[in-house]
């Protein structure tokens, strides 16, 4: 009785290290460190009742999906990035020009202000003053300290080829004072009070408008008009 006692108890206790090896076997890992998931095959799990977990990571497809997505996103991103660049640019290239124009009518105006002897149009002796009330391209006066009697040391301006061009040699040779990216439409000179001892005070009245072209995509226009009366005194 003691022996059938017995060796009913070393058939389960056989039978209770077996079905621990068997899960040992199932869920043996390597050792902890390396970042391994356990070997076992979803065969082994159903044979014993339990369900397999879920791989970790990504689908092809998902990383597929992904990278079309973030490259989507960066052409977008660089293509906003270079328009504001390109914007900037011609915003400078555009304030650069006009401040060229500006110069030169600044430097224009002062020269006129302390000169004498205004002489409006492309007729008659630029040695004398000359009114136009219609206006002229053509402008000529005689810079501060001149020699009024040598027509050969005159101011001139004038418009030529949508330019604005300066002569200090009475009209000899010409010098362009705007940019290239500077088109002049109109100049005009109206002069009143030219002549000496008429009792008015010349004074001169300058309009320009134009268009400052920095490509074909990017232009400006400009209306400028100012007034100029001269220093000296002659009324």
């Amino acid at each position: 009785m003691k022996t059938t006692k017995n060796k009913k108890q070393n058939i389960e206790t056989n039978a209770e290290n077996r079905t621990e090896f068997s899960l040992l076997s199932i869920f043996r890992s390597p050792p902890s460190g390396y970042g391994l998931r356990p070997t076992a095959s979803p065969a082994s799990f159903s044979a014993h009742g339990l369900r397999p977990t879920a791989s970790l990571g990504f689908t092809l497809v998902e990383m597929v999906v992904s990278l079309a997505v973030f490259a989507l996103v960066m052409m977008i991103a660089v293509g906003a990035l270079l328009s504001i660049v390109n914007a900037n640019r011609k915003a400078q290239a555009q304030q650069v020009a006009l401040n060229n124009l500006n110069f030169a009518v600044e430097n224009m105006t002062r020269s006129i202000r302390t000169g004498t002897y205004y002489h409006c149009g492309s007729s008659g002796s630029l040695t004398s003053p000359q009114d136009c009330g219609s206006g002229s391209d053509f402008f000529a006066f005689e810079a501060y300290g001149g020699d009024t009697d040598d027509s050969g040391d005159q101011i001139v301006y004038w418009l030529n080829e949508g330019q604005l061009q300066l002569s200090t040699d009475g009209g000899t040779s010409f010098t362009g004072v705007t940019a290239p990216e500077i088109t002049i439409n109109n100049l005009a000179f109206y002069t009143i009070g030219s002549p000496i001892g008429d009792g008015n005070q010349p004074e001169v009245l300058i309009t320009i408008n134009g268009y400052a072209e920095i490509s074909v995509q990017a232009s400006v226009s400009f209306n400028l008009q100012t007034t100029v009366s001269q220093r000296l005194f002659d009324i």
